[in-house]
């Protein structure tokens, strides 16, 4: 993307086993600005990826269940990330009304996940 933008950021998507991804990701580039993480056991992972993460860089997790949520949270928290957003993700269907105009669809609101952001935050002797 960068021949089409300079002002566009330089990017890379790694897939790699993530329990082993520290090394890898250094010897890539170094540190990560964000990583998604969509597995079944997200905090599994979670402290090896945060070591990756640059200062303000944010780890986002992907999951399905409150238990899955509540891993992850306590996970993140316990490696010194901080918890930016916890929230549901909503899935509500629009349809077009017969008069004109556009309505929410009758159909039932359908849960899809919980997403859960964090941020790794500098501490005192990093600043």
């Amino acid at each position: 993307m960068a021949e089409f933008s300079a002002e566009f950021p330089s990017w890379k998507l790694l897939e790699m086993d993530l329990q082993n991804a520290a090394s890898e990701v250094f010897a890539i580039c170094g540190e990560l600005d964000a990583a998604i993480i969509d597995i079944a056991e997200p905090w599994t992972v979670v402290s090896e990826i945060s070591q990756t993460l640059r200062i303000g860089g944010r780890i986002a997790c992907y999951c399905p269940t409150t238990a899955q949520l509540e891993k992850s949270w306590n996970k993140v928290e316990e490696d010194g990330l901080v918890v930016e957003f916890a929230g549901e993700i909503i899935e509500r269907r629009w349809s077009k009304a017969g008069r004109g105009g556009v309505r929410p669809g009758n159909q039932p609101m359908g849960h899809t996940a919980f997403l859960l952001i964090a941020a790794k935050i500098a501490t005192i002797e990093e600043e």
